[in-house]
């Protein structure tokens, strides 16, 4: 980047290049920041097999970042002579600057999107779709596009590579969001739980079966459960097993059949527990 800057602008080129990406950090910190904070609850739904609640949360976070970057271009847009200034005195840097501070938001409302899609995609365990969003717009499209635009138009064209980038970046996170949306709406649901019933199944999901005597806002996995507690008999031969948790009101209780959990119950911890 600055090879092709100092050719096409010299000193005053990459000087303007270092107060443009001081504003565009800004914006890019407050985005990753909703990535950061959106990709535990996307790892914990998607886990769980709440789809829908998965999707609910992408959408609320491409919202809020596509605000935040809109807002960052808008300013960047219109008070750009005035953030140029705050760095330099220089008039010829702060013509470059301003010139190529406009050139470059022209896509800053797009990368909202792009960086949590991509932080999406990490959330689910797609990584290789992740991988391929950021090398895509740094060396598949920024690098040609730096060699091609600088030599057609100069110092402008190198503003305009980056800009261009950040699309193409968007255009294959949205074509990837759009099969991953496909895929993950439209394959058959293994996980499902009714939040009107006390009962784990075998598979480690709420039963609808059971009476309602724990509170619906209780859920428990299986999954939780050490592997040594619980108890697996010979062939043929039946067993009950009753596990409590610690710091918790709540027991496990378990019947299984020749080996296998035929079903697990919450039951409330009384003054002693024993399997």
């Amino acid at each position: 980047m600055n090879r092709y800057l100092e050719n096409n602008g010299g000193d005053y080129a990459i000087g303007a290049y270092g107060i443009i990406s001081s504003y565009s950090i800004q914006v890019s910190m407050l985005l990753m920041g909703i990535c950061q904070g959106m990709q535990s609850v996307i790892g914990y739904f998607y886990a769980a097999g709440h789809r829908q609640m998965t999707l609910h949360i992408l959408r609320k976070a491409i919202r809020t970042g596509s605000l935040i970057a809109c807002c960052g271009f808008i300013i960047g847009e219109a008070f750009a002579p005035w953030l140029v200034k705050a760095f330099t005195s220089d008039p010829t840097l702060q013509q470059l600057s301003e010139e190529g501070l406009r050139y470059t938001f022209l896509a800053m409302p797009l990368l909202g999107f792009q960086l949590i899609v991509t932080s999406y995609f990490q959330s689910i365990r797609q990584a290789p779709k992740a991988i391929t969003m950021n090398i895509s717009r740094q060396f598949l499209f920024l690098i040609p596009a730096l060699g091609l635009f600088s030599h057609w138009w100069g110092l402008t064209g190198i503003w305009l590579a980056i800009p261009f980038a950040d699309l193409m970046a968007t255009l294959i996170a949205l074509f990837f969001l759009w099969i991953s949306s496909y895929t993950f709406i439209s394959s058959p649901t293994t996980q499902t739980r009714s939040p009107a019933s006390n009962t784990v199944s075998a598979s480690g999901f709420l039963n609808e079966a059971a009476p309602r005597s724990t509170p619906t806002t209780t859920h428990l996995y299986l999954s939780r459960i050490p592997e040594s507690r619980i108890l697996f008999p010979l062939k043929g031969e039946s067993s009950v097993t009753t596990n409590c948790f610690r710091h918790t009101s709540l027991c496990v209780r378990s019947e299984s059949i020749g080996g296998k959990v035929m079903d697990c119950s919450l039951l409330p911890k009384r003054s002693s527990c024993s399997s």
